[in-house]
């Protein structure tokens, strides 16, 4: 089953000059995949994931997510499909640091209407224990290494149940013990059926996927 269906994905930044950051993009991605995309910096991946995760626009091209085409879409039904289809993994973490770790995987459940009052706790705290954290419920992310940030940070894209993951350079701020720990944790969610997109620069990471994506000047090549 097809759950990312892209084709002809242009992104031009208008600055003082031009920027032609994606540059004829095509890419299908079936359900329970685990890519991993690679180029040097500027190259246009994490434009390509920020399409993807309908955080940004292309200026040209299509992007069919599960079917349902997202040119035009309006904010508010953007908002709803992005919350309900798709969890965000990031290399700085992007936790609350006045939040406890649990109020920090409760958080995105808040904003789901479709999730009842009554499950949000029970739910963060299952998601808690299934990373290895649940003593840690208490704490606050300034109180953790960067490893259990990171932990934290996966179980939060859990939290509403997506189907997709995407992980931006989820191991860059790692040391390579707790990156492998990272990658350890996204293995087994792509084995559980989550289809798993990762922005990396590091090529044992990238290894770790089940296919490698490679960009140059904003062309998969």
């Amino acid at each position: 089953m097809m759950v990312i269906h892209c084709e002809h994905l242009v992104k031009i930044y208008q600055t003082a000059q031009s920027f032609r950051a994606l540059d004829d993009v095509s890419l299908d991605i079936e359900k329970g995949d685990f890519i991993s995309i690679m180029g040097p910096s500027g190259c246009g991946k994490s434009t390509l994931l920020n399409i993807l995760g309908l955080l940004d626009e292309p200026t040209s091209g299509e992007y069919l997510l599960n079917g349902v085409k997202t040119a035009r879409m309006p904010d508010r039904t953007r908002s709803h499909f992005r919350c309900t289809n798709i969890g965000f993994i990031f290399q700085s973490f992007n936790l609350m640091p006045r939040l406890s770790v649990l109020q920090n995987i409760a958080l995105p459940m808040r904003y789901n209407s479709l999730i009842p009052r009554k499950e949000i706790l029970p739910r963060a705290r299952e998601l808690l224990r299934r990373v290895g954290l649940e003593q840690k419920a208490g704490n606050t992310p300034l109180q953790l290494s960067g490893g259990q940030c990171q932990r934290v940070a996966c179980a939060r894209a859990l939290a509403n149940r997506p189907e997709i993951i995407l992980a931006d350079e989820p191991t860059g701020n790692l040391d390579s013990k707790s990156g492998a720990e990272i990658l350890n944790l996204l293995q087994e969610l792509n084995q559980n059926g989550l289809t798993i997109i990762m922005v990396t620069h590091d090529e044992k990471i990238a290894a770790g996927a089940r296919r490698i994506i490679r960009m140059k000047d904003g062309k998969i090549v």
